[in-house]
């Protein structure tokens, strides 16, 4: 009987032959961990805070204390994370890539996995944008101020670039929905980094494609400094880094599985969860590092989940509501920038101001709600259909 694919996290079991150093040499087999739920966790978790941060002009409406709203502004490092989570995840299926047609195969999995979710994120912003182009037509007293289709994003071209998920590299800047570019770069930037381990002929040297990986990236955010995030060289960068960095953690993990178990991996795990939250309380500093500080935590913070421990950063996130999120994550995060759009619009219908505090406490609540039941209905009826499955 098939069962559908787990997310990202999914390994296939396996285990280690290691010679030991006693007298007379003997075989130690380890088992390597099938899945990592508590980067499953991690992940989900992540997509709330991308949620939250995306939520924040309604929120400082609300005047919150200041360090929250900090914390809250920050949240866009998680998309540093999650690069770094994919870097991990997909090191093992990567450095496998031998032939060409390993690389198509790994590449057409990748958009099989992104497209689906991603076009229908699209389409609901589009739906948004022809909608208020109606109310606009038809001289709705309510309809919005700003012409529909009238920036670059929401052009024809904005839509074919954000359908072919190429705006995080040539934009338009956001075109189609907010959190599209950052999928746009991981997709491409994976197929760049299973090309460049496919031509090294040497097996045992793929696993170098990492570390040279994190050094181009960083010397391409070196050299874009001050250029916008989200867009061109800086993306690029920001993706081929924290991709790198992520196979290195993989790297390290497994050669950390020959020898002896990683002490103290609860108080490593614990003290990389409060990084996180420095780095967003810090964002602007983090920013002016070209994003390495994010890099460096979330890569020390993944090393640590995936060793063996009970833990309190690892009970967190395999609790229920963490396994949740991040079997729904992708579906939140490509859904939820779309939501927002269709809640904030009705709003105006209903001649709403959208920032006084009343009203964008009832856009907060509706739009959490509306994204993480968007997220529940992506996952179940559009990313389920469309996720390779295992035979047997």
């Amino acid at each position: 009987m098939s069962a559908p694919e787990a997310p990202d996290t999914a390994f296939d079991t396996a285990s280690v032959s290691v010679i030991t150093t006693a007298p007379e040499p003997s075989t130690r087999v380890l088992d390597v961990r099938k899945r990592f739920t508590e980067l499953d966790g991690l992940r989900g978790v992540a997509a709330l805070f991308v949620v939250i941060f995306h939520l924040n002009k309604y929120i400082r409406d609300l005047e919150l204390p200041r360090p929250i709203d900090q914390v809250i502004s920050g949240g866009y490092l998680m998309v540093d994370l999650f690069f770094v989570l994919s870097g991990f995840v997909l090191a093992r299926s990567m450095l496998a890539t031998r032939t060409s047609g390993d690389v198509f195969r790994f590449s057409s999995l990748r958009a099989r996995r992104f497209l689906p979710l991603h076009l229908t994120g699209v389409a609901i912003a589009l739906c948004t944008v022809t909608l208020t182009w109606v109310a606009q037509h038809y001289h709705y007293q309510y309809a919005p101020d700003r012409p529909a289709f009238g920036v670059e994003a929401e052009s024809a071209w904005g839509y074919v670039s954000s359908m072919l998920l190429l705006q995080g590299f040539i934009g338009p800047h956001y075109a189609g929905y907010a959190a599209a570019w950052s999928l746009s770069i991981e997709l491409w930037t994976n197929v760049l980094l299973v090309v460049a381990i496919a031509a090294v002929p040497w097996v045992h040297r793929k696993q170098w494609v990492g570390p040279a990986a994190v050094a181009f990236g960083t010397l391409v955010l070196f050299m874009s400094a001050g250029v916008e995030n989200a867009i061109g060289w800086t993306a690029f960068g920001r993706g081929l880094t924290g991709l790198g960095t992520g196979m290195v953690i993989y790297w390290a993990y497994t050669a950390a599985i020959r020898y002896r178990p990683v002490r103290w991996p609860a108080i490593g795990a614990a003290l990389g969860l409060i990084g996180l939250v420095g780095c967003m309380y810090l964002a602007n500093d983090v920013r002016r590092l070209e994003y390495l500080p994010i890099l460096v935590i979330a890569a020390g913070l993944i090393f640590c989940l995936v060793q063996p421990s009970d833990g309190p950063s690892h009970r967190l996130l395999n609790s229920g509501v963490a396994q949740w999120l991040g079997s729904r994550s992708f579906a939140l995060y490509a859904l939820h920038g779309p939501v927002m759009l269709v809640v904030s619009l009705l709003a105006r219908f209903y001649g709403l101001h959208l920032h006084q505090p009343k009203v964008a406490i009832v856009i907060i609540i509706v739009t959490l709600i509306g994204a993480l039941s968007a997220a529940e209905i992506g996952h179940r009826f559009i990313e389920r259909l469309w996720v390779p499955k295992k035979s047997g």
